[in-house]
């Protein structure tokens, strides 16, 4: 084996390793949580923790990342998320601290997670879409394996099993993240920034506010949280109850939305390089923007149509066509945009950033995807409870289409000032 593939194969053994380790150290908590005597508040108690930790302790993160070099910042996270682990494993039979574990593994992570980005531009430069889809894909299959083992261990051997197997995972992601990080010192990719560089994190802004593009990629992935976790709160009450899909329909449903996200991940992995990148980012975002105002309204309109003229819609006139009619395109859709965005911004992001930047660079976009989720997450719940989940996918795509005008604004303005002050008719200026 090449030593180029080495470094590859501990990289990506690194996150799948460490992603398997994750999904069983949560479920270990929230069983944790969930079966002590004050079930609601130990579950919340979970998620305050983790958002806590990732609002406060992102972008100091980042910039030791920077300083340490990522390469030392992944083992030393790596460290640290197995020291938070064994610290669980001490809080289980005092479920009351659940909240502080949580929290020490969620700031141990704002170490570990910006450095591995960052590590791409070390590992694999020429390919980082690639890179970001193999990243994205480990995390998905490692997560589900470990959602799916995390049961059976509570079953066989209790509440601690799943928190003690967590930790066996992280004690073996320690050496192999020395083994990598001594693998990128040695070929010359590995940097350090001196601590008063680093953390000044004027730097971050400025560099976004200069290189556009980067700052693109970092709304577009920014905007694909927020849908994502909208479409969590909002959907299985709107298709449920609203559009009154049984379960066979919604299990239906699953298929186009699958099949969308393995066709916006490949594309992603295949053509997102430089400019087709933030591109590639931008359509995302515009992919879920006309999704979820398909979802807000486009069923009404067809059933107000085929009310209007029974027959003109042929199939259409039934209701329940209706309903399908636009669930399934716009489950392909969605699907479509969620697997494009992470890949491609991150490729963008990648590339974009100086490699003395990269890990406060991708530190900085999960902060701000952190801040800008937490209230709306909040305010799309109350609203799906108080006046239905159309209001929610309302919100979100104003603020899409917003996001996308920002975008564009250049390009409109442009437009705007050759259709008011050239010369010619109208016709002529608009062609």
């Amino acid at each position: 084996m090449s030593e180029a593939r080495r470094r590859a194969a501990a990289f990506y053994g690194v996150r799948a390793a460490s992603q398997f380790g994750q999904s069983l150290a949560l479920a270990g908590l929230f069983v944790l949580a969930g079966t002590s005597a004050h079930m609601a508040w130990g579950l919340s108690s979970v998620f305050v923790g983790m958002m806590a930790g990732a609002i406060l302790c992102g972008l100091p993160g980042g910039a030791l990342a920077d300083h340490l070099g990522p390469a030392r910042a992944l083992v030393v996270g790596a460290l640290l998320r197995l020291g938070a682990i064994v610290t669980a494993l001490a809080v289980v039979p005092q479920p009351h601290f659940v909240m502080a574990a949580s929290f020490a593994y969620s700031a141990a992570s704002q170490l570990f997670s910006p450095a591995e980005l960052a590590l791409v531009a070390a590992i694999h430069p020429e390919r980082a879409a690639r890179a970001h889809g193999f990243l994205v894909a480990a995390q998905y299959a490692c997560h589900g394996l470990g959602a799916a083992l995390a049961p059976v261990l509570f079953f066989l051997w209790g509440p601690s099993a799943a928190i003690l197997a967590a930790a066996a995972v992280y004690a073996a992601v320690v050496p192999l993240a020395l083994f990598l990080a001594r693998e990128v010192e040695r070929t010359g990719n590995g940097y350090r920034v001196p601590p008063r560089t680093a953390f000044a994190l004027r730097h971050v802004a400025d560099f976004f506010v200069r290189r556009k593009p980067a700052g693109q990629a970092a709304l577009a992935l920014v905007f694909n949280d927020l849908a994502t976790k909208c479409l969590m709160v909002a959907a299985p009450v709107y298709l449920h109850q609203e559009l009154g899909l049984g379960r066979a329909e919604l299990a239906l449903l699953a298929a186009p939305a699958a099949a969308g996200i393995a066709a916006g991940s490949f594309w992603a992995m295949r053509f997102a390089r430089g400019s087709a990148a933030v591109s590639a980012a931008r359509a995302a975002v515009a992919g879920a923007t006309v999704g979820l105002v398909a979802l807000a309204g486009l069923s009404d309109g067809l059933a107000a149509a085929s009310a209007a003229a029974p027959g003109a819609l042929g199939l259409l006139a039934d209701p329940h066509a209706v309903r399908l009619a636009v669930a399934v395109p716009v489950a392909l859709l969605l699907g479509a945009a969620f697997g494009t965005a992470p890949i491609a911004g991150r490729a963008a992001l990648t590339e974009l950033t100086p490699r003395t930047l990269q890990a406060r660079a991708f530190a900085a976009q999960s902060s701000l995807s952190d801040l800008v989720v937490l209230a709306p997450l909040v305010g799309a719940g109350v609203g799906v409870e108080t006046v239905g989940a159309r209001l929610a996918f309302a919100m979100v795509a104003g603020l899409g289409l917003a996001l996308l005008l920002s975008f564009e604004g250049a390009r409109l303005r442009r437009w705007a000032a050759a259709v008011l002050f050239e010369d010619g008719p109208l016709g002529e200026r608009l062609a």
